[in-house]
């Protein structure tokens, strides 16, 4: 047995070199876990630049398979507490936020598409992917009575377009003139994440004196314009459009002097959809200085209307809010009440809490999860402007991690 002792050793010596490398792989990937916690994808861009050309920048960075818009709030709850609201693009999150399967009853990929829209074509007149801009062609007429107002009186144009993502952009078109006749106004476009889609149409008009005034304006159609100029007519036959009133001027008003909001009618020449709306005026006492106070008008495309929309929280939030899958809460987001449906839940999500290093442990209410789309669209049915994504989330080929980051710096 006298080389049982060396044996013995050797034995010993395999047995903690195999342990030490266990646990180091399991150090590893403890950190590895918390690493993907922290960021919740590949390359996330916080703090990013508004505008239409920022964001087709994002899914064409080098190693980039996709990128998701993202909205993050902070909400107050009850009990001095604080919730995140994390809203983003789900249908374009390719990671699922890097969901660990242990935080989630489901799977990842069960809890992300609780919140997901059902696939659909979204509402809107379609653009080519080529388009380089996009014509309307539009008629403004003073309907209140001859001489009712001066010459050389325009309405000033905007629309809004939708990318593919869902954000919405309004754009400066052109000056209209109120003189009866079809104009042909031009919006050129930059690089956007395609394709684009208008929803709507905006037509902001001076208040004048002491004398309001009836407007009809027509859309007679919609135009895309290709490269080289040569332009193809847009099938808007059939769109169904609704009407609102986005501002009413600044004057206190006497209820006589106050806009009317607008209606759709008929067009007397034809033409896919007009509309009707007062102006209404400003007393002179009430001017005061700078510019005239103004009334925008919007015509816009019909899309079902969003009642509710639907969460991932977490456990911490369901006890933090006293609530439970399966309930509604209203949640304070964009300046409107907003109902949401707590589809599902999980432990912890990525990005959010005190195990992401991203709030107090002793006054974290947990975190929501929702889709930022949707989101978009109960503010717009509120009557509230959208909000604009403060982060970036990109899906990222095998490797293209460097490379994208590389690239953003």
């Amino acid at each position: 047995m006298r080389g049982a002792g060396p044996v013995l050793l050797l034995v010993l010596a395999v047995a903690m070199g195999m342990l030490a490398i266990g646990q180091g792989s399991s150090w590893d990937r403890s950190q590895e876990d918390q690493a993907d916690f922290r960021s919740g994808a590949p390359v996330r861009v916080q703090a990013t630049e508004p505008g239409m050309d920022q964001v087709a920048r994002y899914a064409e960075l080098p190693g980039v398979r996709d990128a998701a818009p993202g909205y993050r709030l902070a909400v107050p709850l009850s009990g001095d507490r604080t919730a995140t609201v994390l809203a983003l693009d789900t249908a374009h999150l390719d990671d699922h936020l890097m969901l660990r399967e242990d935080l989630t009853d489901s799977s990842p990929r069960e809890a992300v598409s609780a919140v997901t829209p059902k696939s659909g074509r979204d509402p809107g007149i379609r653009l080519p992917g080529d388009a380089t801009g996009v014509r309307f062609a539009l008629r403004a007429t003073n309907v209140t009575g001859k001489g009712s107002r001066g010459p050389g009186e325009t309405t000033d144009v905007s629309a809004t377009l939708e990318d593919r993502y869902g954000l919405a952009y309004r754009m400066q078109v052109g000056d209209l003139p109120l003189d009866g006749r079809t104009h042909r106004l031009t919006l050129d476009l930059g690089p956007a994440a395609g394709p684009l889609a208008v929803t709507g149409i905006d037509f902001e008009t001076a208040q004048v004196l002491s004398k309001g005034a009836r407007h009809r304006i027509a859309l007679a159609g919609i135009e895309a314009v290709e490269h080289g100029g040569d332009a193809r007519k847009l099938t808007v036959e059939g769109t169904h459009w609704r009407t609102s009133m986005v501002s009413r001027g600044t004057d206190p008003g006497s209820g006589r002097n106050e806009p009317t909001a607008p209606k759709l009618d008929r067009e007397p020449r034809g033409g896919t959809a007009s509309l009707v709306y007062g102006t209404g005026f400003v007393y002179p006492m009430n001017m005061g200085y700078g510019a005239a106070p103004t009334v925008d008008v919007r015509l816009a495309v019909v899309r079902p209307k969003v009642t509710e929309i639907a969460a991932v929280a977490t456990d911490r939030y369901l006890k933090s809010a006293g609530t439970r899958v399966g309930q509604g809460v209203d949640v304070t987001m964009g300046g409107a009440n907003v109902r949401v449906r707590i589809a599902d839940s999980v432990r912890a999500l990525p990005t959010t809490g005190p195990e992401a290093g991203a709030s107090d442990g002793t006054k974290d209410g947990g975190a929501l999860l929702l889709d930022l789309r949707d989101l978009n669209r109960a503010l717009a049915d509120a009557g509230t402007d959208p909000v604009a994504p403060n982060e970036w989330w990109l899906s990222t080929a095998p490797g293209g991690d460097a490379k994208a980051a590389a690239a953003l710096r």
